[in-house]
């Protein structure tokens, strides 16, 4: 095993190690992981050996992915009988409530804040901002942004105390938390692998292993701050620029950024 090959495989063992984590909290254990690993694999080779005139053969698929023809053929048949494929990021219920209430012209008052709401129902209230926001039972939306997200005065008018919607640490959470960063990250170090002349996707990391102790409190609270304000600026930047479809069947096109921090251990 040469040095590139070992460090490649060091690598992925960290990353894979954190994922374990979390996967384990959601109840995924490692069978199931090594079957899906499977697919993403027979998946991606397959893409990556077919041509306009045919789909990869299956002998060339397990030669590049060390699994067995038989391997192959199972997984691809599963593939095509369940419909398993990368779906594009789909944001809470919950985030697309405070997202609109901060963007969206019929809930922002005179100075472009959220503006107070009354429960409902009818046009403008709290109530109409989740049905245009999504289809999910406005109770259950209600009771999350309640968690933590919004405030009621002693009006009985309800303002958000803050833009983004923390997922709860539940499998559903889990499963957003996942979708939202590592499928994300992991989207753009594959667009950027392919992207050798200068039109890659802007990947950037900030890093110091020069750090003290006890400025590392300080430092979190001022990322967390900067970041924040940074996110807020870049979705008002997507909402002026984003347009409403009348045909449902037209796709829009979707794009996004992702900001996070880390500590080594």
């Amino acid at each position: 095993m040469d040095n590139e090959n070992k460090k490649l495989r060091s690598v992925v063992f960290v990353a894979i190690r954190h994922l374990a984590k979390v996967l384990l909290r959601g109840g995924m254990n490692a069978k199931e992981f090594g079957e899906i690993a499977k697919l993403a694999f027979v998946e991606a080779s397959a893409d990556e050996l077919a041509r306009p005139e045919r789909a990869a053969p299956t002998t060339e698929v397990a030669r590049q992915t060390g699994l067995t023809r038989a391997d192959v053929k199972r997984l691809r048949d599963k593939l095509a009988a369940e419909k398993i494929r990368a779906g594009s990021f789909t944001p809470s219920d919950e985030g697309e409530c405070l997202h609109r209430w901060h963007t969206d012209l019929a809930y922002l008052d005179e100075s472009g804040n959220p503006r107070p709401l009354e429960i409902g129902p009818g046009a403008g209230t709290l109530l109409q901002l989740i049905a245009d926001s999504c289809e999910a039972d406005p109770a259950r939306i209600l009771t999350h942004l309640e968690d933590g997200h919004i405030t009621r005065d002693a009006a009985g008018t309800y303002l958000p105390v803050r833009r983004d919607y923390k997922m709860p640490q539940s499998e559903a959470g889990l499963t957003g938390l996942i979708d939202s960063s590592v499928s994300a990250i992991a989207k753009t170090i594959s667009n950027n692998i392919d992207c050798a002349d200068g039109r890659g996707w802007i990947q950037r990391v900030v890093y110091s292993d020069q750090l003290g102790d006890t400025t590392v409190p300080v430092l979190r609270q001022a990322v967390r701050s900067r970041a924040t304000s940074f996110c807020e600026e870049i979705d008002d930047l997507f909402a002026a620029h984003s347009v409403e479809r009348e045909d449902a069947d037209d796709p829009a096109f979707k794009a996004g950024i992702g900001v996070f921090y880390f500590e080594d251990e």
